[in-house]
């Protein structure tokens, strides 16, 4: 039987609560800060502010002035709450900036990405010292003088405590609550920004979930090009996968612990065949990006060579693996047979050496 502790601490994962309580809760969003400004519940609810109704006619500042509506529209807005005194603020903000920078330098889709400081500062002199803190990665701020505004922003994206990072696409969409935990995982940025999505970058993180899964991995260069094929083949297979297994898109998760990280077992059914399949565990698909430590560290210990695109299942529990032939074209279709043939337990499957032998 799980134990209170156990929903105590997944229930405070899923709702950001990081710092702070007591903390209310409705319907998926903290409102401890509304509770105190309203102790009679006269605008119960609380129903949080729409993200542009906040941020409408407010001048950003920054090297340049800018106005929010006036912001890049595929731009991503990382929304950085923090404050000079806050320590982890001080400590955080050095490996935040290093990894916009590289976000933006390796992925051209990504490199309008704007980070947005929303201060809790006690007096403008601290507020001036905290956006100096992240000059590096171009920073725009709500004004010191827009009270109002950094008042209101914590209520519409959801934020309890402080240091904390939410990134919102150019819709004001929220695709990343939990950016501060994720970034501590991640601190190269690999999955920026860290949404829920079928296909993500290999990471130590993921070797860490392929001792207890199987994964489905395609290897790459490091361009852009490259990666952004490799996450347009592998694409649909993983959506039909989670589709017909019932499964929600793990996502980039840093909890170990988290229920996409589950064992799960079922009857996979082929999208050519409606005869039910061996069980398989819950499948992970990633893409290897050649060069980085995660990618290089896999190959090694089961023994691939440096070719690339190279499509591969491993599966460590069974300890087996199969590689697509050398010479494939790797395509949708031919992704989703080798996809199929592997869940189903057809393919030409080699078995790993064990740990030991690598040592």
């Amino acid at each position: 039987m799980l134990s209170i502790f156990y929903f105590q601490r997944r229930l405070t994962q899923k709702y950001s609560i990081a710092v702070g309580v007591p903390t209310l809760v409705i319907r998926g969003r903290a409102v401890r800060d509304a509770l105190l400004s309203d102790p009679k519940g006269e605008r119960f609810p609380w129903p949080a502010p729409p993200l542009d109704e906040v941020l409408r006619g407010v001048e950003l500042e920054g090297e340049q002035k800018k106005m929010y509506e006036d912001l890049p529209p595929d731009a991503v807005r990382v929304f950085y709450f923090a404050a000079h005194w806050c320590p982890p603020c001080r400590s955080f903000a050095p490996g935040l900036c290093a990894a916009l920078s590289a976000v933006r330098k390796r992925r051209s889709k990504y490199a309008n990405t704007q980070l947005i400081l929303v201060s809790s500062d006690r007096s403008e002199q601290s507020y001036a010292r905290t956006l100096s803190s992240i000059s590096s990665a171009n920073a725009l701020s709500v004004p010191w003088s827009a009270n109002e505004t950094r008042l209101a922003l914590p209520g519409a994206l959801g934020v309890a405590g402080i240091p904390a990072l939410v990134i919102t696409d150019g819709t004001g969409k929220v695709l990343t609550t939990n950016g501060r935990q994720y970034l501590a995982a991640d601190p190269l940025g690999l999955n920026f920004p860290w949404a829920q999505r079928p296909v993500s970058v290999l990471s130590e993180q993921a070797l860490l979930k392929m001792a207890r899964h199987p994964a489905v991995v395609l290897f790459t260069d490091d361009e852009d090009g490259e990666i952004e094929f490799s996450e347009s083949v592998l694409t649909p297979s993983a959506e039909s996968y989670y589709e017909e297994c019932s499964i929600q898109y793990p996502g980039f998760c840093p909890y170990q612990n988290s229920s996409d990280d589950e064992t799960m077992d079922f009857d996979y059914i082929t999208k050519t065949s409606r005869m039910k399949k061996k069980s398989f565990k819950h499948v992970m698909f990633y893409i290897g990006i050649d060069g980085t430590d995660s990618a290089d560290m896999i190959r090694e210990h089961i023994g691939l060579d440096d070719a690339v695109p190279l499509l591969t299942a491993i599966d460590f529990p069974k300890q087996r693996m199969v590689t697509m032939k050398y010479g494939d074209e790797i395509t949708t279709d031919s992704v989703q047979n080798f996809v199929d043939a592997f869940l189903s337990g057809n393919a030409d499957f080699k078995p790993l050496k064990p740990y030991s032998e690598k040592c």
